[in-house]
């Protein structure tokens, strides 16, 4: 799953990702995390993190969708 494209997070951005914000700013940057199919090796990884601005967009940038199944049909 790693580099295919930034996986945009819901949490905001900050500098230091031990600080906690308690109250997000609506515009603010959030997190994009695991690198994509244009970062250099070191940044395929899911401790790889950067934020930009919510209106950002680009090739590189995406979602990971997730589909639940019920433990009883396995």
């Amino acid at each position: 799953m790693h580099g295919n494209l930034w996986e945009w997070c819901e949490d905001p951005y900050t500098v230091e990702p031990t600080e906690t914000l308690t109250t997000p700013s609506l515009g603010g940057p959030r997190v994009l995390r695991g690198g994509s199919w244009m970062s250099k090796g070191t940044n395929l990884r899911s401790a790889s993190r950067d934020g930009y601005s919510p209106s950002s967009s680009g090739s590189e940038y995406g979602i990971r969708l997730v589909f639940s199944v019920p433990a009883d049909s396995l």
